[in-house]
């Protein structure tokens, strides 16, 4: 390949501006020979100095790295920020939707509790009134008519 004598030197800088990393300084590398690669065609007879235009767009990728690292680094932070609140929103929405339930199951129990209420029948109190044996066991007293 065309950068194959600039290889090692660029290697170097690589892993100077990715902070000693191996690894992000090869992939780096690769990134920046394909990027060199693609744009030295349509820059032929434009670059005067190909070795430095070479380190110079090697260099711009490896700051572009590290821009989209931060910039994935800052929506984590953001996520991490949003999530309490997004919690505490959750718990809020569970803590009404059980709210909610326990009232539709007063409703319920009570509904069956009126249900189950025996059925009177309205002469029942003018029985009771007229028969003084059941005042006083469950039917109507002196005192309320």
């Amino acid at each position: 390949m065309i950068c194959e004598e600039y290889r090692d030197e660029l290697y170097r800088c690589c892993l100077k501006w990715m902070n000693g990393n191996r690894i992000d300084a090869e992939d780096a590398l690769s990134d920046a020979m394909l990027k060199a690669w693609e744009k030295v065609q349509k820059y032929v007879g434009e670059i005067a100095n190909f070795k430095a235009w070479l380190i110079r767009v090697t260099h711009n990728l490896c700051i572009d790295i590290h821009r989209e690292r931060d910039r994935v680094l800052k929506q984590i932070e953001n996520i991490d920020a949003i999530a309490p609140h997004e919690e505490q929103r959750h718990q809020f929405q569970y803590d009404t939707l059980v709210s909610d339930l326990e009232q539709c199951e007063k409703k319920i129990v009570i509904h069956h509790a009126i249900n189950n209420l025996p059925t009177i029948s309205i002469a029942q109190p003018n029985e009771a009134l007229r028969n003084p044996r059941t005042l006083g066991r469950g039917g109507m007293s002196k005192s309320n008519p």
